[in-house]
């Protein structure tokens, strides 16, 4: 299997759980003993509540969601394509005995390195390949494949597409699929031992919809599905700061169901909360392309004569 670990899936908050969040929001409305409006429903107002904040959050690139998976490369090639490869929909067991499939949570990838090798004398071993992976699209990955390409000898480059990470290895680099191939004894490089480090964005893990006490909650958890999904009594997976938010999202919800006004001063808060993460959103996309407009002025520098 390899992938080696995974970190990151520890609930955001510490303070509020599902039950708080719903319970205060029907509270809020007055429709705790409501029968008009079903616990479910605003269960599932909630999800999508926390889907939508962490989009923005993710999108924003905000730490709150980020992860760290540990993997190694695959021993075959993939048939398809003949790149080297990660599996990313191999379920792997947390350390708290709970079971993840990580393609199901990757919102995005942000960065891709090889980490070097350590012993009792070295800090990393010469033929270390400790960078970080150049990620391109798939078109390009493949292209590189092509017996034209001679300026990619020593690199690595990456891109995710489905639930596989994908990768062009030099020729001047070693992986365990090329280990017993007599072309490789003696090149530069070798990561056929090197962890892989994958730094990404993660989706939310939501309210798995079960009876709050049931035996099918409870049993979930070791369940060999994907689904690391807690009950309702669990604690809520976005940081304390947005529950207010979220909270006012779901008291919204509530009313519209019941075809009841949404009160002016209700939406204005939800706007604000909201405006507020996108304008960082807009902060991050502008910096983003000025620093995109810099590497291009740079590259024709480069190459004016």
């Amino acid at each position: 299997m390899p992938i080696n670990e995974i970190s990151g899936f520890t609930p955001l908050s510490q303070a509020f759980t599902h039950q708080d969040i719903v319970s205060r929001a029907l509270i809020k409305t007055g429709q705790a003993d409501n029968e008009m409006v079903q616990l479910d429903n605003a269960r599932q107002a909630l999800r999508q509540a926390i889907s939508y904040i962490s989009d923005l959050l993710n999108l924003a690139e905000k730490p709150d969601y980020g992860c760290t998976l540990q993997c190694s490369l695959e021993t075959t090639e993939d048939t398809h394509t003949r790149l080297e490869w990660i599996d990313l929909s191999q379920p792997y067991t947390l350390t708290n005995g709970k079971i993840v499939i990580p393609s199901n949570y990757i919102y995005s990838i942000k960065r891709v390195s090889f980490v070097p090798t350590s012993d009792a004398l070295l800090d990393m071993q010469p033929t270390d390949w400790a960078m970080n992976a150049t990620r391109k699209d798939v078109s390009e990955l493949t292209w590189l494949l092509s017996q034209n390409n001679t300026e990619y000898r020593q690199s690595i480059c990456w891109t995710q597409f489905g639930n596989k990470i994908y990768f062009y290895i030099g020729n001047n680099i070693k992986t365990p699929v090329r280990a017993t191939r007599s072309a490789y004894v003696s090149v530069p490089y070798d990561v056929s031992q090197q962890i892989i480090s994958v730094f990404f964005y993660r989706k939310p893990v939501l309210d798995n919809m079960f009876a709050p006490n049931s035996i099918d909650a409870q049993a979930n958890y070791a369940l060999d599905t994907g689904s690391i999904v807690p009950n309702m009594t669990a604690y809520i997976d976005i940081s304390d700061q947005y529950t207010e938010l979220v909270t006012r999202m779901v008291q919204k919800s509530i009313l519209e169901q019941l075809k009841s006004s949404v009160p002016a001063e209700l939406e204005n808060e939800i706007n604000t909360g909201i405006s507020l993460i996108k304008d960082n959103l807009d902060k991050e996309l502008k910096m983003e392309a000025e620093e995109y407009d810099k590497m291009r002025y740079g590259l024709r520098q480069r190459n004016n004569p």
